[in-house]
Parts: C-alpha cells; structure tokens; sequence
C-alpha cells in the first residue's frame, strides 16, 4: 500500500475531518469525521478525482448495507469540483460512513 502523506503541523495525523474531505485516488485523506452533536455541520467534499463522490452516513457499518438506513446522504461532488453542504444534526454517538459510489471510502463518525 502506498505510504500515507506525512502528517501536518498541529494536527497529529490520523487522517481526521471536521469540516472537509479531500477524495483523491479514490480514497478520503481521513477515516473518520469529528462532529459536535445536535447541532449542524458545515462540510465539503474537495474532489480531486474525475469520479462522482458523496458522503453518506448510517446508524452503523452493517446498515450500510441498506440505503433507505442512511441518517444523511450529501449532494453529489462532481469530479474536480468542490461541493458544500450541511450535515444534519445528529446525536451523540458512533456512526458509519462512505462513499455510496466506492465503498472502500469509509469510516467512522464521532458525535460528542
């Protein structure tokens, strides 16, 4: 697996978004998303790939299964676009999300 780029000043690494995913190389730079709960969420999708992406988010990753589970479904990112859009309130919590184009674009969402 190709090496994973170096982390930035501050951040600590981990690959951890709280306000943007960058898809490049069909892959998110973060595999998981940090939001405040019960309140929305700001967020954009930078696309760097010529593929379509979006973020969708489930209860749990054996849920993502079923797409009418989904508590949240962005607007498509066209590629090379950069799309905004808010993410609803959600509850304190652990949830699950992808790219409902690309499984493997995945991870976890940390509500608190």
């Amino acid at each position: 697996a190709p090496e994973p780029p170096p982390a930035t000043e501050g951040g600590g690494g981990g690959g951890v978004a709280t306000d943007t995913l960058v898809a490049a190389d069909t892959s998110f730079d973060a595999d998981t998303i940090e939001l405040k709960a019960n309140r929305p969420t700001d967020f954009t999708i930078d696309n760097q790939d010529s593929a379509l992406h979006n973020l969708v988010i489930y209860p749990s990753e054996e849920e993502a299964t079923d797409p009418s589970s989904a508590l949240f479904k962005s607007p498509d990112a066209t590629g090379g676009t950069t799309t905004e859009f808010t993410i609803d309130p959600l509850k304190k919590g652990e949830y699950y999300f992808n790219c409902q184009y690309h499984a493997n674009m995945n991870g976890n969402v940390e509500v608190t």
